[in-house]
């Protein structure tokens, strides 16, 4: 379909918003690839060096990017089986309601390319101190093949039953319709200039390369493009910068980025499209324009959901739309270790023979032996002192203790120190009475990442309950996997409100207050045990368990190795082991039950001694 007048104006201002939104965020792109560099281990510096000479980076920036976000993810998801999200009772009548979009949304979590890709998202976070989350509806459907029937007839010409086999047509069954987030490439986010934030962002504009097959098919299912047709002979235009990582840290690199010069029939074919989508929050509406030559439309997806990227921003700073990233505090320090490095190996490389020194009085052509010397051969002297041979040291140590102290204090701001130390994500979370243990640098930096991802998180899960809202189907039956198994819950019409109170369950939260109430159980474990005499005991214990336990664990009985009566039995044996001549409610001697036997987790009994406050 041409496209008309209307359209046509439209285009032009679309083309000039993504022009101005290009040109304010172009720097960003030099800044990210030098980003890029570090974690690849690359430092563009060395270049200028000699071919004889080292250019030895250090390794630092990579492996505690690496490690922090193994650590971020345990301390967001890390081994618990009730979800991220929790919903809560808004009014005295929706505890109904708020249970049931919980389970809904672990489901959905379960079964999300959220969780699959969160590594790739908290490495973007922590190397260029930002994460863009798109939320969106994701609906696939698949052409399913059913298998052949057979069926019996009769065959007139030869009298008798004969076995027919019938193909069968396929069948169309949806394979995922639900909320998801993905991650979006953090260069492909062009924000409003004079936006501060996201709350204050006039539009966003999203980059995007879409194949057309792709496209065409979004136009004729969904309705969120028109024109696709146009696209046709149209060229993807070349973006400003560096938007692409160029990889000068690559063995085979070559300046011009050679792998977005290749060309295929695919290509002609199946031509990539540059689609850029300018959301505008303040009324949800989407305008899309394709390879900057074809007006997409302006739609709006979603009826309840203005704005669906959630931007998460690492050490935000008050005035600055974009993040921090980790490495600009440790560049410096960074840069002056690969010379430390750099020095190291060329003072080894071509100074680990040592030299030899000559005086003049040697005797003739003393100096020319000295350099076509082999094992074995013998030089003549006049003066048996005239040559000394000294091997100077491979480096300084005041320089391998300076290079030594960059390092761990470059580890500081990443957090590694603490990681190092053996802390884990539960540790991080102190009680009112333990912030002296926060004097560590190392653990406020950690507790910060993981406080900044969950009000991110927490955006996502009220935009999942606004979508599932919108388009769920009433009717649907969801399984949701549990610490108990699979459990099906029954969504039935008005469980789902359009919004909701969502709060963020960490893992790192629900461990440490694991580790609190086991230390409260145990102390007063302790003090039963002191005065509950005999087979008491041990039901005295469990019954301390079980009614402090159920706060923390979905079923605290799971932990519990013997049942009650088998903890009777097995008493009432060690007792008459024992020959013992008093009653067993009265024997106030009787050894006290390890609680070791009563915790799942150590299944034989003695193992360890109970902790102690």
């Amino acid at each position: 379909m041409a496209a008309n007048d209307e359209q046509k104006k439209a285009l032009n201002r679309a083309v000039e918003i993504i022009d101005s939104a290009e040109r304010a965020v172009t720097q960003k792109f030099s800044e990210r690839q030098f980003y890029s560099n570090m974690y690849n281990t690359y430092d563009d510096v060395l270049k200028a060096k000699q071919w004889w000479q080292a250019k030895f980076a250090h390794a630092l920036p990579f492996f505690t990017i690496e490690t922090k976000a193994s650590f971020l993810y345990e301390g967001v998801f890390g081994q618990g089986a009730s979800g991220v999200w929790q919903v809560h009772p808004w009014d005295q009548f929706s505890s109904r309601s708020a249970e049931v979009t919980s389970k809904l949304l672990k489901s959905q979590e379960d079964n999300s390319n959220f969780v699959k890709n969160f590594y790739l998202g908290a490495k973007s976070l922590n190397i260029y101190g930002d994460w863009f989350l798109e939320t969106h509806w994701d609906h696939k459907k698949r052409l399913i093949q059913q298998p052949d029937q057979f069926k019996i007839g009769f065959d007139g010409e030869v009298q008798r039953p004969v076995v027919r086999r019938e193909r069968q047509d396929p069948i169309e069954m949806v394979e995922k319709n639900q909320p998801d987030a993905s991650t979006l490439y953090v260069n492909s986010v062009w924000p409003d200039p004079k936006a501060t934030c996201m709350e204050t962002a006039r539009y966003i504009c999203v980059r995007r390369e879409i194949p057309f097959e792709t496209l065409k098919k979004a136009e004729q299912d969904y309705n969120l493009y028109i024109n696709v047709d146009n696209l046709k002979g149209t060229q993807m235009p070349k973006v400003k910068g560096k938007y692409y990582d160029s990889e000068p840290y690559s063995p085979h690199y070559k300046s011009g980025n050679p792998e977005k010069q290749t060309s295929s029939p695919i290509d002609t074919e199946n031509q990539l499209v540059e689609v850029i989508d300018i959301i505008y929050p303040a009324t949800g509406e989407i305008e899309s324009i394709g390879n900057r030559a074809v007006y997409l439309g302006r739609t709006l997806r979603y009826n309840n959901l203005r704005n669906p990227i959630v931007h998460i921003k690492n050490y935000e700073q008050h005035g600055k739309f974009f993040g921090t990233s980790d490495f600009k505090a440790i560049a410096p320090m960074w840069k002056l270790i690969n010379q430390y490095q750099s020095l190291e190996a060329d003072n080894m490389l071509m100074h680990h023979r040592g030299y030899t020194k000559v005086q003049r009085d040697a005797g003739p052509n003393v100096q020319e032996a000295y350099g076509d010397l082999s094992p074995g051969d013998v030089i003549m002297m006049n003066n048996l002192g005239g040559s000394t041979h000294e091997r100077p040291d491979l480096f300084a140590p005041l320089a391998l203790q300076a290079k030594q102290a960059l390092i761990q204090e470059a580890q500081t701001p990443m957090g590694m120190n603490e990681i190092l130390s053996g802390a884990t994500p539960s540790s991080n979370v102190r009680s009112s009475g333990q912030f002296s243990q926060l004097a560590n640098f190392g653990a406020k930096m950690l507790s910060q990442s993981v406080r900044t991802i969950s009000q991110g998180l927490k955006e996502v899960g009220k935009n999942w309950v606004s979508l599932n809202y919108e388009l769920l189907d009433p009717d649907a039956t969801v399984p949701v996997l549990g610490q108990s198994g699979v459990e099906m819950i029954q969504i039935q019409p008005g469980d789902i409100p359009p919004l909701a109170n969502v709060s963020i369950r960490l893992s790192s939260d629900l461990e440490a207050q694991k580790q609190q109430k086991v230390q409260q159980m145990m102390q007063l474990v302790n003090m039963a045990s002191a005065q509950v005499p005999g087979f008491a005991a041990s039901k005295a214990t469990k019954d301390i368990f079980r009614t402090l336990g159920g706060s923390a664990f979905d079923d605290p009985d799971q932990y519990f190795l013997l049942s009650d009566e088998e903890s009777a039995a097995l008493r009432t044996q060690q007792f008459r082991q024992q020959g013992a001549g008093q009653e067993p409610g009265l024997a106030g001697s009787t050894q006290v039950p390890d609680p070791n036997q009563i915790a799942a987790g150590n299944a034989t009994a003695g193992e360890a001694a109970p902790p102690t406050i």
